[in-house]
């Protein structure tokens, strides 16, 4: 075992390796879950509450970037025209 002078405490809790801080986490956790659980029972609820919103889902969002890809693929002359490049303004440079 490592001899550490009595003012030096390198790992707080958990000093001689008792596993106190582990004991400490538990209790923290324990006191979360009772609280949160009273807070639900206070509100009536069971489950966590769902909000509806209309922004659009991560599903969504990744339907219409494959739609994107698919009028890539077809040569759709709407979306290649922004896949080549314009020349600079004589002006800037």
């Amino acid at each position: 075992m490592r001899e550490f002078p009595e003012w030096y405490k390198p790992y707080t809790f958990n000093y001689d390796s008792d596993g106190y801080m582990l004991l400490g986490f538990g209790i923290m956790f324990l006191f979360g879950y009772s609280y949160m659980n009273d807070i639900k029972e206070q509100k009536g609820r069971t489950s966590r509450k769902i909000f509806e919103s209309k922004l659009p889902t991560q599903y969504e969002l990744l339907s219409k970037r494959r739609w994107a890809v698919e009028r890539l693929a077809a040569h759709d002359s709407q979306f290649e025209k922004f896949t080549h490049k314009k020349e600079r303004a004589a002006v800037h440079h």
